[in-house]
């Protein structure tokens, strides 16, 4: 794991202060829900894929079963299988049902393998925001191969849905990747409107952008961060103590 200084984020732990902040949503309302699916199936550690054994992470047994390395585990496979034939498609049937909109936390090369479906989010007015390239890991990541990863998933993304990422949620990226994503957007020549690498708050906030930290104030745009959080994540009931 190699932490470059020039893409760090300093931790901040002042915050909105005593105050907090009002972000003055719409209508008045105080209290803005937004709803994200994060779609992860087929992208997913997997012997057939190349990696040393199938995913043992967030299915139905936990950590029991028959995980061997370099073995296919297909009781495994099959639960994320259920994932893309089944959950998402009805997911899509109640969102559309209610009128209700979410964010996709999209993994490349799961939407790959589910074109019908990635095309299905775009038709019904689902955002669709990069989770990266396939469902892994990224600690070890150098610099240029951190941002190389971005910008794959980017370009994979925008063929398969037609759209580009309008933000990014990796969540198991390196200490780099988040310094790094309004670069590699930029080096593409796209915008990226929002992060959401930090679970530090209840609201929106922006960050200074490391790659711009040399530039003369008024040329800083940062970024904004929408802050992800663990509170109503159904991830929690996979995981002791849930």
């Amino acid at each position: 794991m190699i932490v470059d200084p020039r893409y760090d984020i300093p931790r901040n732990m002042e915050g909105y202060g005593e105050d907090s902040h009002d972000p003055q949503w719409p209508n008045g309302v105080r209290i803005a829900v937004s709803f994200v699916l994060n779609y992860e199936e087929g992208a997913e550690r997997s012997v057939e894929m190349g990696d040393g054994m199938s995913e043992p992470y967030l299915w139905e047994k936990g950590a029991s079963g028959g995980f061997r390395e370099g073995a296919r585990y297909c009781n495994a496979e099959g639960d994320y299988e259920y994932g893309s034939r089944v959950g998402a498609w009805r997911l899509l049937r109640l969102f559309k049902e209610f009128g209700w909109n979410w964010t996709t936390y999209a993994i490349a090369v799961a939407m790959e393998r589910n074109p019908k479906f990635a095309q299905a989010c775009v038709r019904d007015g689902h955002e669709i925001a990069s989770h990266g390239y396939r469902w892994l890991d990224l600690w070890d990541l150098t610099v240029e191969e951190d941002k190389e990863n971005i910008k794959k998933s980017v370009v994979s993304l925008k063929k398969t849905t037609g759209v580009t990422p309008c933000g990014v949620y990796f969540g198991r990226g390196s200490p780099n990747t988040r310094g790094l994503f309004k670069l590699a957007f930029e080096e593409m020549g796209e915008e990226l409107l929002w992060t959401s690498e930090e679970y530090n708050d209840d609201v929106p906030y922006w960050q200074d952008a490391p790659h711009e930290k040399d530039l003369p104030d008024a040329e800083k745009k940062g970024q904004l961060v929408l802050p992800y959080n663990y509170d109503c994540n159904d991830g929690k009931f996979h995981m002791n103590p849930g």
